[in-house]
């Protein structure tokens, strides 16, 4: 989930960065831009439901079942471009300690002078109101986070395992490409996710119990549930569109549209675009893709059909398009919810967070279309091979334009 590990990893290593005068602002963008892209990619996690149900429902209009909505996600995971660059090109910036532009400064500033945080710059929170402390009298336990989880893990991948024929010898081949394919797309992930979270919420609570909480847990339960109450109005709402688009014949009526003057291959190339402006105007990611993914599946599909690409193939990516590009314009958005809660838990200036953040993220966003979107859709270039020349050229800009900071 990208709000739990925003707060967390923002609150638990700011003393940490502190101590090593590393700035706030980059704590803030390593916190940031490993939230989203990584809750994004994951299969189990609190992003996959709400991805999934906001296009699964017009998957027949490609000839597809809706039920075949869980692994249409699993092929766009290669096409999911920006995220995966995003962590790659952080990992880049921690193993060798180069940046660029205001982040450099900002880092420059740290390093040199001690200055954590920009001379007039405010923190989006009082220092007291980012630590963590046990309740009164606790002794704080790892044990006691990691065991729930690991339990919902478990459970929820057993439930997947054996509710896809994993065990029943239905799946001729589970650890090949097409028996994990077949696999995820006859289980039910719903069932597993409810049953594997229903079991983990009843162990912490156990555990919660036996350290002597007692109030702290439906105040917990509750804090969760009301903080997915946007979530819930919004993918409510991204079904209502859809419905509404399926008899008025919007895809129809776009594909007709722009049939003529869009070429196939740039569509996912648009997608991004119009996806990461409606993210940054918007500030949720969630909103931009419940509103453009029910009209992406019929679209991309007719489109494809008659390009050389294929209807499936484009449908694909322009999936995986407007899922990056929501995330996209949600790093650069300073409205944006995961870019203020990022600013909060790691104390830093919110609008030096976002000046500093946003270079990378154009830059990451840059490749992504420059060497995949449009190679990929026009010369049906195997999206690893994009993936690998996008790599290169991460690592060449930062290597040529990124200095230490200890160095200048």
């Amino acid at each position: 989930d990208d709000y739990t590990n925003t707060i967390i990893c923002g609150a638990t290593m700011r003393p940490l960065t502190d101590r090593f005068r590393i700035s706030r602002e980059k704590l803030s963008y390593l916190v940031d831009s490993t939230a989203a892209p990584v809750a994004g990619l994951m299969i189990v996690s609190t992003w996959i439901a709400f991805e999934v149900s906001t296009f699964s429902n017009q998957l027949p209009a490609a000839g597809l079942l809706s039920s075949d909505g869980y692994s249409v996600f699993i092929e766009t995971l290669p096409y999911r471009f920006y995220c995966l660059f995003t962590i790659f090109f952080v990992g880049l910036i921690v193993f060798t300690g180069r940046d660029f532009g205001p982040m450099l400064k900002a880092e420059i500033r740290a390093r040199t002078k001690g200055q954590l945080l920009r001379p007039g710059g405010q923190p989006m929170v009082a220092e007291e109101g980012t630590a963590l402390e046990a309740a009164p009298g606790v002794t704080p336990a790892a044990w006691r986070a990691l065991v729930p989880l690991l339990v919902f893990l478990g459970v929820t991948i057993y439930v997947i395992m054996q509710s896809g024929g994993a065990f029943d010898g239905s799946i001729e081949s589970l650890w090949s490409v097409q028996g994990l394919k077949d696999m995820l797309g006859n289980a039910a992930t719903s069932k597993a996710l409810f049953q594997g979270s229903l079991i983990g919420l009843i162990l912490a609570s156990v555990v919660s119990l036996t350290a002597g909480l007692t109030d702290e847990i439906p105040k917990a339960a509750w804090t969760t549930l009301r903080s997915m109450g946007v979530a819930i109005v919004i993918l409510y709402l991204a079904w209502m569109v859809a419905a509404v688009c399926s008899d008025l014949g919007t895809a129809s009526y776009l594909t007709a549209l722009l049939g003529d003057s869009l070429p196939p291959f740039l569509l996912p190339t648009v997608l991004f675009l119009l996806a990461g402006l409606v993210s940054f105007a918007t500030g949720t990611s969630w909103g931009t893709m419940g509103i453009l993914l029910p009209l992406v599946v019929g679209l991309a599909f007719n489109l494809g059909e008659a390009a050389e690409i294929g209807g499936y193939a484009l449908l694909i990516m322009s999936i995986g398009a407007v899922l990056e590009g929501s995330i996209f314009g949600d790093h650069c958005s300073p409205i944006s919810d995961t870019t203020i809660l990022s600013s909060v838990s790691s104390a830093s200036d919110h609008m030096d967070h976002v000046k500093t953040q946003a270079p990378y993220a154009l830059l990451t966003m840059s490749v992504a279309m420059g060497c995949c979107y449009l190679p990929c859709a026009l010369f049906g270039l195997s999206p690893w091979v994009g993936i690998g020349i996008g790599a290169v050229v991460l690592a060449v800009v930062l290597l040529a334009c990124g200095r230490r900071a200890e160095s200048t």
